[in-house]
Formats: C-alpha cells, sequence, structure tokens
C-alpha cells in the first residue's frame, strides 16, 4: 500500500550538486527524487553557494515550508565551504543555524554530507556526523556514494555528476529516504 504524502513536501537546499549543474533540471536529483517518491520537491540549490550562503537564502527555505504541515529540508553544503577554506567550525555553526532554523519551525532537516578522495576531507567532514549525532537527525553520509569516473558519473571536473551521475545519484538518495525517514512516517 502506498503511503499518502498530500501534505509532504522536499526541499532540497544546497550548492550546484542539488541545482543540477551542467544538467537539464528535469535531471537534477530533486526532479529525480519528485518522480521516484510522488512527493513536491522544491529544488533550492545554486551553484557556488557555501553554508553563508545557505543562511542568507533561509527566507527561500521559510516561503516552502509555510505551505506545507510537514517538510523534510536535505541539506547539502559544505563542498564549496571546503574548497574555500573555510574552517571545520566556522562551517559546523553555519551548519547548526540551518538546523536549528528548520527544527523551529517544526519539521525534520535531513544532512547530505559528501566524501571525497582529497587531503583533509575526511577530519573536515567529521561535522556531518557531529551534527546528526546531537540533533539526533538523519545522515546520509556520501551524495557521491556508488559514482565513479571510470563509469561516467562525473564531468571531467571530477565533482558534478553527469546525467548518468545523478541518476545513480537520485536513485540512492530515494532508497534511503524511504528507508529512513519516510518510513517513520
Amino acid at each position: 500500500m502506498k503511503k499518502d504524502y498530500r501534505d509532504l513536501c522536499i526541499i532540497c537546499f544546497g550548492d550546484s550538486i542539488t541545482e543540477g549543474y551542467m544538467v537539464d533540471s528535469s535531471l537534477s536529483y530533486p526532479s529525480i527524487l519528485e518522480r521516484c517518491i510522488g512527493i513536491k520537491c522544491h529544488n533550492l540549490g545554486v551553484s557556488a553557494d557555501t553554508s553563508i550562503d545557505g543562511l542568507k537564502r533561509m527566507g527561500q527555505v521559510d516561503s516552502c515550508l509555510i505551505r506545507v504541515k510537514k517538510a523534510f529540508v536535505l541539506i547539502e553544503f559544505g563542498i564549496n565551504d571546503f574548497f574555500s577554506g573555510f574552517s571545520k567550525g566556522h562551517f559546523k555553526e553555519n551548519l547548526k543555524k540551518i538546523i536549528e532554523h528548520i527544527l523551529s519551525k517544526g519539521h525534520h532537516p535531513v544532512i547530505l554530507g559528501f566524501k571525497l578522495d582529497y587531503p583533509g576531507v575526511a577530519k573536515w567532514t567529521l561535522v556531518y556526523e557531529e551534527l546528526s549525532d546531537c540533533y539526533q537527525i538523519p545522515l546520509y553520509p556520501n551524495i557521491f556514494h556508488g559514482l565513479s569516473t571510470e563509469a561516467g558519473d562525473f564531468f571531467s571536473d571530477g565533482l558534478h555528476p553527469t546525467q548518468k551521475g545523478y541518476e545513480k545519484l537520485g536513485s540512492k538518495i530515494c532508497q534511503f529516504l524511504l528507508k529512513g525517514p519516510l518510513a517513520l512516517l
């Protein structure tokens, strides 16, 4: 029996990975989620955004939140923070504020982390686990899980998924949501 998600939406809030950089908007992971789950997904991804930019755009999230009884907000920031040289502490504080804002509105934050084979990333991204544990909220630890440069899942920059990569990424996040956060409803 399929669940009734009429009073629910998903807000995908992040950077170029959320936006669907270099692919048609219908191929972004929020669009894939909407088709996969059948829940309205708002794509609030903006290329090059950092967690500071996310804080400045919380009004966009609020505009979506006031229209629904229940929302899951998928928070995908950190890659640009890391490569811009922001401190781990600064990033953690920004992410905390985003999470606390969503919780204060009575909605459900979900952290989408990342892992890359790059010096310093493993220690820096511990922030995701720390905040997931602190707030007892779901964590999808690696948005790139299962994607491979050898399989053609990334453009030549090695960071942005191709259409094929987004299909995998969207499918895996869909499975995570259906088995985890959405299963609890």
